[in-house]
C-alpha cells in the first residue's frame, strides 16, 4: 500500500511536469494518445500464444521468437510515439525531417534500440536486466552460441564475410551490461532471421532460445515503463 501511494505521488508529480513541458513546447498529444487497455489486450493475446507454444520441435522455438517479436515491435513503436510526442532528443532529427507528415513511422532500428533505452531509461533498463535471471541466461546462451557455436551476427559489408571482431566486441559489452549492445544484438539477429540469413537447423536452437529469453525480459521492462507513463498521463 505504501509503495502504491509513493508511486501515485511520483506519477502525479511527474505528470504535472510533463504537462507543463508539453505546453511550453507546444506539443499536441492527440495524434499519439495511447489506448492502454486496447494495447494490453493485444499484447496479452500474443503473449498467451508464446506461452502455449510447444518448443520441443525446432519450429516451436522459432515460432515463439517470432511471436514475442510481434509484442516487442508493438511496444517499442508505442514507446517511440510517446518520445516523439515529447520531442525527445533521440527522435529530433526524425521529427525535423518528417515535417508535416506527422503519421510517418519512426525509423525501426532506432526505435528498437536507442528508443527502447531512452524510454526505459538507461540506468533502469540496465538494472532490470541485471536483476533478471531470464535475461542474463539468455545473454549467456547467445554469447556461447556465437563464441563457440560458429554463428555470426554482423557482416563485413566490404568483404561479405562474417564480422567476428565486431560480434565479439558487442558480446563482450553485452556481458558487461551495455544496453545498446544487448538491444543491437537482438535486433541484428532478428534481421538475419527475417531476411533469410539463418538456416532452419537444430544447431540454431541455443541462439534463438537465448534471444527469446532476452526478449521476454525486454517486453516486461517496456510494459512497466508504459504503465508508468499511462499513470503519469492519468494524473497530469
Amino acid at each position: 500500500m505504501i509503495r502504491n501511494d509513493c508511486r501515485f505521488r511520483f506519477a502525479q508529480s511527474i505528470g504535472k511536469r510533463c504537462s507543463h513541458l508539453n505546453a511550453a513546447l507546444g506539443i499536441q498529444g492527440g495524434i499519439v494518445d495511447l489506448n492502454y487497455e486496447h494495447m494490453r489486450s493485444f499484447i496479452n493475446i500474443w503473449l498467451r500464444k508464446a506461452d502455449n507454444t510447444n518448443t520441443e520441435p525446432l519450429e516451436g522455438v522459432f515460432d515463439k521468437f517470432f511471436t514475442l517479436w510481434v509484442v516487442y515491435n508493438r511496444l517499442y513503436e508505442e514507446a517511440a510515439h510517446i518520445l516523439i510526442n515529447r520531442n525527445h532528443p533521440t527522435y529530433r532529427r526524425f521529427i525535423a525531417r518528417r515535417g508535416a507528415r506527422v503519421f510517418s513511422p519512426p525509423p525501426d532500428r532506432i526505435a528498437a534500440i536507442d528508443g527502447v533505452e531512452a524510454f526505459c531509461r538507461r540506468s533502469n533498463l540496465r538494472e532490470f536486466i541485471a536483476n533478471s535471471h531470464q535475461a542474463l541466461d539468455g545473454i549467456d546462451r547467445i554469447c556461447d552460441a556465437v563464441s563457440f557455436g560458429g554463428f555470426y551476427i554482423h557482416t563485413n559489408y566490404k568483404t561479405g564475410e562474417p564480422d567476428l571482431e565486431k560480434d565479439l566486441d558487442f558480446l563482450d559489452k553485452a556481458k558487461h551490461g551495455c544496453n545498446i549492445s544487448i538491444l543491437s544484438i537482438i535486433y541484428q539477429a532478428r534481421c538475419n532471421l527475417f531476411h533469410g540469413q539463418k538456416s532452419f537447423t537444430e544447431n540454431q536452437r541455443p541462439l534463438v532460445e537465448g534471444m527469446s529469453a532476452v526478449l521476454s525480459a525486454l517486453i516486461q521492462c517496456l510494459l512497466d515503463s508504459i504503465e508508468l507513463h499511462t499513470q503519469v498521463e492519468e494524473y497530469a
